[in-house]
């Protein structure tokens, strides 16, 4: 009866885990240790189910990033206007986008002026203008100004829900190494099952045909794998580095190509001012920096932002605003002190009829570098300039050079800013290959041809707009303060630190890699031995096979 029983626990055990992954199982049963087989079918069957829930909570928190569950619109119908719920819209419907609000849609300007922060799909660390005819994309940031929008594209169908869309399909698929583990076990496996039995027969004794059994090779790298991987991924994740998987972890360790994108990976991602021009019988640098502080005093967009933090930084208030003339999407028209003062881009100071002829060689110097001006008139008369530029995160070039001298093939850096601004950046980097003016979709393909040239790439990004490349790479690694797209695009999140850890996970992974070599080289060693001691060993077999059973 007792024999019985245990073959039939033997038999649900395989069924329920598989014939093939049931043998270790299987072991456990045989030898009476039912603790232990049951808490393994139990793990197996956790292991499932945190994984299921992972995805289910993933895919929700993607799909939040195009249209919250609660995020609401302001549409046009007719001569009025309704508030509907952001999900509810559809191409051909008309909304209205008035700052600080993300914009939820894809579409075509109508009417209005704005300045908008598309950080998320282009990299452009400033808010660019915007005007009727002008296309916008969902997920960017309306930051001041008000938008009459034509409805293009709505939900997945917008850039970023193609992007979401991506992402979630890639997210199902099972990785290279875990394809690999179930090959090898299911061929193994069959094999080593196929020697037990043939060691049996011909012993007449069925410890001898456990001991070949225990002795699996297969079972030795589906345990000596993962826990291998396990370790190393335990080791990155103290050093701040999260790898989302075995998978990426060795194609980590496989990188011969790493491609960075700039703005926000690379730079800071924040403009801040680097220069204060004033000119000649006009006010002090203090000065011109305290009255642009009040003019852009309860703006949050980021050169009000940078304004502020210089203001800030050399302990300037800024004197309160007594009225407004004029605020539009590109600068502001305010009273202060009894002087009026203007603050915005070139083309809100040609619209005022100042005269921009003092500021032509500072202007020229700033592009040169990749800086943009803003400009600062009193009182009708320009007054001078700020100079702002995203500046290099301090580690970047060490970053480079220790990539460099890990002999990758390629260090490359991708941009969706001007060309100007980059070519800076790449210099002083010495960075040979960039791109400028990358779309998301451009810099998908780019990934795509070098994979093509038989290239193994690692894409590091911030941005939404890196998630399409960072999917498409073999490994992307998202770094801090990145956006919760690339976050849940990316393979591998830098959680703390700066690029220094995008080297260390590389590092990190190559040992792993190290690590499982050598432990399916012993273990290959140690089957091969035992497997020859239990062939020659007539009689003595079960003295063989107890201490092996007894580590299972």
């Amino acid at each position: 009866m007792e024999t019985t029983l245990e073959i039939v626990i033997i038999l649900a055990l395989i069924l329920l885990n598989g014939f093939f992954s049931g043998a270790e199982i299987a072991v456990l049963t045989a030898r009476r240790n039912f603790p232990a087989a049951a808490l393994l079918t139990w793990l197996r069957a956790l292991g499932d189910w945190v994984v299921s829930r992972s995805v289910v909570t993933t895919r929700r928190s993607l799909r939040d990033l195009i249209v919250a569950a609660d995020e609401t619109a302001v549409r046009r119908d007719g001569d009025g206007r309704t508030t509907v719920p952001a999900a509810a819209l559809q191409a051909g419907d008309i909304v209205i986008v008035r700052a600080p609000r993300r914009l939820p849609v894809d579409g075509t300007i109508l009417s209005g002026e704005a300045l908008v922060n598309q950080q998320t799909m282009t990299g452009e660390s400033l808010p660019v203008e915007r005007t009727a005819g002008d296309t916008v994309f969902a997920g960017t940031t309306v930051e001041n100004g008000e938008l009459e929008i034509r409805v293009d594209r709505a939900g997945l169908d917008t850039a970023v829900g193609r992007i979401v869309a991506i992402v979630e399909t890639a997210a199902a698929e099972k990785s290279d190494i875990q394809l690999y583990a179930e090959r090898l076990a299911e061929r193994d496996v069959r094999r080593t099952l196929g020697l037990a039995g043939l060691g049996a027969a011909v012993s007449r004794s069925l410890d001898a045909g456990i001991a070949i059994l225990v002795a699996d090779y297969g079972m030795a790298a589906r345990v000596g794998i993962p826990t291998a991987l396990v370790t190393s991924m335990k080791r990155a994740s103290r050093q701040g580095i999260l790898v989302k998987g075995p998978r990426a972890l060795e194609a980590l360790a496989r990188v011969n190509t790493v491609v960075f994108d700039k703005t926000g990976t690379l730079t800071s991602g924040t403009p801040r001012i680097v220069r204060i021009v004033t000119y000649r019988d006009g006010p002090s640098e203090d000065e011109l920096l305290r009255l642009a502080a009040a003019a852009e005093r309860g703006f949050r967009h980021p050169v009000a932002r940078a304004i502020a933090g210089a203001a800030a930084a050399r302990r300037l208030e800024p004197p309160p605003v007594a009225s407004t003339h004029a605020s539009t999407g590109f600068g502001l028209d305010v009273e202060v002190e009894g002087r009026r003062v203007l603050v915005g881009s070139r083309r809100f100071m040609k619209a005022q009829r100042i005269a921009l002829t003092p500021a032509r060689d500072d202007e020229a110097a700033a592009h040169a570098v990749g800086a943009a001006p803003t400009y600062v008139a009193i009182d009708g008369r320009l007054a001078g300039v700020l100079i702002l530029q995203d500046t290099l995160r301090a580690e970047a070039r060490d970053a480079v050079l220790a990539l460099r001298a890990r002999e990758m093939r390629n260090v490359i850096m991708l941009s969706g800013d001007h060309p100007e601004p980059t070519r800076v950046i790449a210099e002083s980097l010495g960075v040979r290959h960039h791109y400028a003016e990358m779309l998301p979709e451009d810099k998908a393909a780019l990934i795509r041809s070098l994979k093509a040239e038989g290239r193994v790439v690692a894409m590091v990004g911030d941005g939404a707009n890196d998630a399409l490349a960072l999917n498409e790479a073999d490994v992307g690694m998202a770094v801090p303060g990145g956006a919760e797209l690339a976050v849940e695009a990316a393979d591998v999140v830098i959680l703390r630190g700066g690029l220094d850890r995008v080297v260390l996970a590389i590092d990190l992974a190559r040992e792993a890699i190290v690590a499982i070599r050598r432990t399916l080289g012993v273990a290959a060693r140690a089957a091969s031995s035992r497997v020859r001691r239990v062939a020659t060993s007539g009689d003595s077999s079960k003295r063989v096979i107890l201490p092996a059973i007894g580590s299972v």
